[in-house]
């Protein structure tokens, strides 16, 4: 690792970064929802996004990580049964808009949601994504957890 130059008070760092500005973008676009992850979060005990370790502190920020988004007012509500799987998965890909979006200025897309470009590589898990086409997106990112609780 150090070879590479890896750090991971630097990954945590970032990590935390991406949560903070996540549970901002959530909180303004959603405040109700947000409210409601934040108490499943904390009363079933679950890790939050930015979490390196289990059964840290929670800060401000912290929400639930099982957040999922679908069309169409498809969801699958906090539920328990006897299936337990130890990870969790978290995901937040902002869609920025292929055709109108300026490299300094990106206009995230609010219609359509088309993707445009070749394949978006997870190289750990060796899957891609081609973006040839336009696809729904389904992203695969794991975080281990320990509660019994699934979103």
């Amino acid at each position: 690792m150090s070879l590479v130059g890896y750090d991971p008070q630097d990954k945590a760092d970032d990590i935390r970064e991406a949560n903070d500005f996540i549970a901002a973008q959530l909180n303004k676009f959603a405040p109700g929802v947000y409210k409601a992850y934040q108490e499943d979060l904390k009363t079933n005990k679950l890790p939050s996004m930015d979490h390196m370790e289990y059964r840290i502190p929670y800060n401000l920020f912290d929400f639930a990580s099982f957040i999922t988004f679908t069309m169409f007012d498809f969801y699958n509500t906090p539920h328990l049964d006897g299936n337990l799987n130890k990870w969790t998965l978290v995901c937040w890909i902002p869609v920025f808009h292929p055709l109108n979006s300026p490299q300094d200025s990106p206009i995230l897309a609010n219609s359509r949601f088309d993707m445009v470009g070749g394949e978006f590589t997870f190289r750990d898990f060796q899957v891609y994504l081609d973006l040839n086409h336009e696809t729904h997106v389904t992203c695969p990112c794991v975080y281990l957890g320990a509660a019994g609780v699934e979103g």
